[in-house]
């Protein structure tokens, strides 16, 4: 192949082509600024300043970033790109365990609220685990002005991963108001449901929440060991079904959803007591916050849902989701061709 820069370096000046060579030198590996090379070599700063630029300019110069967060870039961008989010935040795999993962995305998560939360904000929350690592995280540097209600009803067992635990917590370390919703997350049947909705502060606490402009919420997947099968108290078999005859994939506040992002298992999904998936779409601004590769598919199906604006995942989970893409995108899945 023919190096079209190579003419112009060999028609060069000897001795300016020496200079280049040492100005770039002193600059990259010696660390001098251009001014202390100028002294140096007895030029002058802008001729060491063109000579800089001009090295820049014909190739002589190549730079290399080294860096642990260069590769979660790259998936940030790539994840931004394919799902047309506007906002994805990928935590390095340092750490493995659960809870050192949990506590690292729950900790970037927070600061990202606190970056982008106004005074007058109307912000709805899910429960979960990771919901609890992400409050545990906030240290806002003032007070706001916010308000903070429930996506959903409350839940029987774990007090502090409770909706109502999240979001009294939330409100009391921004130094805002909350208000519980108090009804059960997930009624025994869609008439109980009904007849819950109907109740006066039930209605008027999702009223509110109808209204908010930031929701911050996890993802749950549909296995029968997983958070949402336990607070619901879901059988086996009706996780199976769930699974295997509604082709669920994952969950928001106990809204399920297939792997096109699509709303499922509607006949479960009458009997919540919540915003439905729509509403939460709706809202402006939804950061969703997910981590550990069993994740994955939930993120995956709820990105093409576009029920995320924003997410806070860990490398794993985001190479995972990608990994999935790849797969579908060659497979024709992401034309409908195949279900899960």
């Amino acid at each position: 192949m023919r190096n079209d820069r190579a003419p112009k370096f060999f028609n060069m000046d000897f001795a300016e082509m020496r200079t280049i060579t040492k100005i770039v030198t002193l600059y990259y590996q010696k660390g001098l600024s251009q001014a202390e090379i100028a002294k140096q070599l007895s030029l002058s700063t802008s001729k060491v300043n063109r000579l800089f630029n001009y090295a820049h300019q014909q190739g002589m110069v190549e730079i290399k970033i080294h860096t642990p967060f260069q590769l979660t870039m790259e998936m940030e961008n790539r994840l931004k790109a394919i799902f047309g989010i506007s906002e994805v935040i990928v935590v390095p795999a340092v750490l493995e365990d659960f809870d050192s993962l949990i506590e690292s995305v729950g900790s970037v998560a927070a600061q990202y609220l606190e970056t982008h939360i106004r005074d007058g904000d109307i912000i709805v929350a899910g429960g979960g685990m990771t919901m609890l690592g992400m409050i545990r995280q906030l240290n806002p540097e003032r007070a706001f002005d916010v308000s903070i209600y429930p996506l959903e009803g409350g839940l029987q067992g774990n007090i502090v991963t409770d909706v109502n635990y999240v979001v009294s917590e939330m409100a009391s370390k921004f130094g805002g108001k909350a208000q519980a919703l108090h009804a059960p997350a997930f009624a025994s049947s869609a008439e109980e449901r009904n007849m819950l909705m109907k109740v006066a502060d039930v209605e008027r606490v999702l009223g509110l929440a109808r209204k908010a402009n930031i929701a911050v919420f996890g993802l749950g997947h549909c296995d029968t060991n997983s958070r949402f099968a336990m607070f619901t108290g879901l059988s086996n078999e009706d996780m199976h079904c769930i699974r295997q005859n509604y082709g669920g994939v994952g969950e928001i506040v106990s809204r399920v959803f297939d792997i096109h992002g699509q709303p499922t298992a509607l006949e479960y999904a009458e009997r919540v007591v919540g915003l439905t998936l729509q509403e939460i779409k709706n809202i402006p601004l939804n950061l969703c916050v997910a981590a550990t590769p069993d994740k994955a598919l939930p993120i995956y199906a709820a990105l093409l849902g576009g029920y995320i604006d924003v997410l806070v995942t860990d490398e794993l989970a985001a190479q995972a989701v990608l990994d999935r893409f790849d797969r579908d995108f060659r497979g024709g899945r992401l034309e409908g061709k195949e279900e899960e």
